[in-house]
């Protein structure tokens, strides 16, 4: 008698993740077990429905890395516009991720609660709370002139959040890759908070 293949969750999460995001919603749950090689009755076995499965497929990491980076507080010994621009790729990277997953879960008509993992505080509530506190200590130590941490932090991020999402939900692509916008955006900041000489 043959054993059934072993696979776990995540390696089905990262399939489904991926028929999804080239197929839509719409992909039968039938490929997606075609394509891990196992049965249909299997795959339903593990995640019940296929609402469910796109809905575990999609979500986003309740700590985002940019904020993890963010939380370490900036470097004394690097520049400001080297570590800013650092953090911008970061989230232009997590909002690359973000962006297609929220348009699977539009499509499919599932809350966009469902983008984020179970808990206490959103990711972009803890995202601007990081970036604030990250930009108010560059501001203590001199190294940047931020009168308003909290606004900063809410245009920075608004401004990195929407190209990816112009993207994907709306399919206007723009002229330009993610980096070269980062770099833009980096320099319109820094021009706004760069200390007086």
């Amino acid at each position: 008698m043959v054993r059934p293949r072993q696979i776990t969750d995540e390696e089905i999460l990262d399939v489904a993740r991926r028929m999804f995001f080239e197929h839509g919603p719409a992909v039968s749950t039938n490929a997606i077990a075609q394509e891990l090689e196992i049965s249909q009755a299997a795959l339903f076995k593990r995640f019940g429905t296929k609402a469910a499965l796109i809905r575990r497929a999609m979500r986003i990491p309740m700590t985002p890395p940019f904020v993890e980076l963010l939380d370490a507080g900036p470097d004394p010994d690097r520049g400001v516009r080297e570590q800013l621009e650092e953090v911008g790729l970061s989230i232009n990277a997590f909002f690359e991720e973000l962006a297609p997953a929220a348009a699977v879960l539009k499509m499919s008509g599932a809350p966009p609660d469902d983008l984020f993992s179970d808990g206490n505080e959103p990711p972009p509530v803890r995202a601007i709370r990081a970036l604030t506190r990250w930009l108010a200590t560059m501001h203590e130590d001199g190294r940047a002139n931020v009168s308003n941490p909290e606004a900063t932090a809410m245009s920075f991020l608004g401004a990195l959040h929407i190209r990816p999402f112009l993207e994907h939900m709306f399919g206007a692509k723009p002229d330009f890759d993610g980096p070269s916008y980062v770099r833009e955006v980096v320099e319109s900041h820094w021009a706004a908070i760069a200390p007086q000489q």
